[in-house]
């Protein structure tokens, strides 16, 4: 019958800023035909059977930490085929302990004072799971966890699902009720700060002749993090949309932007969502390579800027793919890369691992 996984966290589901993550690796699970799969989740059930049609899907129904520490004991306790519990929860990772199951925790920044200590003393009773090569090295070495315990797995993508849309660019902007006729750059994600927002406002003011649209936010997180009254006529925000439509958004558009500081306080960590949603798409990249994201970004796969560098600062960058004309060895060397980094492949290789 292969293994019986939980997967159980206490991130809200619901619009927190893991859960388009979490409900990815989760579908990745689902689809991993050797295994048998539990959820176990704070949110109400009714709140989330749409995102999750598993029928082992279970729910503490509380926002309290401790009752949810409770409920999910005791569910546990009843579960005695439970060969795995895959986390990111510390709080998830006591109950196992406590009840013996083995447990993979998934470290996706280094943790907080309590979080250290807490690693420190029971890292023998679990494995790890780190975003990046430049994590795993952190945990390894400020934490003291042997590096055989830690699998490095960068986030991934649900790769067939942007294989599917297969509209042309036209078809896809009249769906969309995309008028534009002109070139369309897309931002995905968080605006704020080190995000590096200005830059891309005064990109936005350079180029009125491209149409930009951002996913994530409505307009106000930007007008008050720039402090602006009024926005430039070709800027347009389309809030937070269903994965679906986020694909068809970034499967639209031409130049997609991925913007962050490297004064972001988790650049050297970080494994970025979009990244490998921006590289299923077929389109043009244009991001830095700071941190850890030199893991995954280079000049074989995307176009890169540097607010360092003069020369290949944001504009010039952005320039350069408005103009290039041989962009295609770019936008296939990603697809390769990503197609290989399924949420399904992702969830192999840590059943794999957790079965060495």
């Amino acid at each position: 019958m292969g293994y019986k996984i939980l997967y159980a966290t206490k991130h809200s589901l619901s619009g927190a800023a893991a859960s388009s993550q979490i409900m990815s690796q989760i579908k990745g699970f689902e689809l991993n035909q050797n295994t048998d799969f539990y959820v176990f989740i704070k949110d109400p059930k009714r709140l989330i059977h749409k995102k999750i049609t598993s029928k082992n899907l279970f729910s503490a129904e509380t926002n309290n930490n401790y009752l949810f520490f409770i409920r999910l004991f005791k569910f546990m306790r009843l579960k005695k085929d439970i060969s795995m519990v895959y986390t990111r929860d510390l709080i998830v990772v006591l109950a196992s302990i406590l009840l013996r199951k083995k447990c993979v925790y998934e470290i996706h920044k280094p943790p907080s004072r309590n979080g250290m200590i807490f690693i420190k003393f029971f890292k023998n009773f679990m494995k790890f799971v780190a975003i990046s090569e430049n994590l795993k090295s952190y945990v390894s070495d400020e934490l003291n966890v042997s590096k055989n315990s830690i699998l490095v797995a960068h986030d991934a993508v649900d790769f067939d699902l942007y294989e599917s849309i297969n509209f042309d660019k036209e078809a896809l902007r009249n769906k969309l009720d995309i008028a534009s006729k002109k070139k369309v750059a897309l931002y995905t994600g968080t605006v704020g700060p080190h995000r590096d927002m200005k830059n891309f406002l005064d990109l936005i003011y350079k180029h009125e002749n491209i149409d930009f649209f951002v996913l994530g936010d409505d307009g106000t997180n930007f007008k008050n993090l720039l402090n602006v009254d009024s926005f430039p006529k070709n800027l347009k925000f389309r809030g937070y949309l269903d994965k679906i439509e986020v694909s068809m958004y970034q499967k639209s558009s031409d130049i997609l932007l991925n913007l962050i500081e490297e004064s972001h306080p988790n650049i050297n960590f970080c494994s970025q969502l979009k990244i490998f949603e921006y590289f299923a798409t077929g389109n043009i990249t244009v991001t830095p390579d700071y941190g850890s994201l030199k893991e995954v970004i280079n000049d074989e796969n995307s176009l890169i800027y540097s607010s360092n560098d003069p020369s290949s600062n944001l504009d010039n960058v952005f320039s350069k793919a408005l103009n290039a004309n041989n962009t295609e060895y770019l936008t296939k060397n990603a697809k390769i890369l990503v197609e290989k980094n399924t949420w399904k492949k992702r969830a192999s290789k840590i059943i794999d691992f957790f079965n060495k």
